[in-house]
């Protein structure tokens, strides 16, 4: 996680998040966090198309841990 990112409100992240995968990455890992799963994996969705590694994690261990998808999490991984 890079660090400017953890200092950041959500409202800033959000004007960051077209671009930025850091930043689409750490809205989803908040969003998480508050068990607002429909939000956080819109943003993991679009920070892993980016190309964010840590989004495509997070993204696979969602499907594997809390939705017990293993068959779309391996797709994933």
């Amino acid at each position: 996680m890079i660090k400017k990112y953890k200092q950041m409100t959500i409202d800033a992240l959000e004007s960051l998040s077209l671009t930025d995968k850091e930043a689409l990455n750490e809205l989803g890992e908040r969003l998480f966090y508050k068990k607002e799963y429909q939000k956080f994996l819109e943003y993991f969705k679009k920070s892993a198309i980016l190309g964010n590694d840590m989004a495509i994690n997070n993204l696979g261990f969602y499907y594997l841990e809390i939705e017990n998808d293993f068959e779309n999490a391996k797709n994933i991984f």
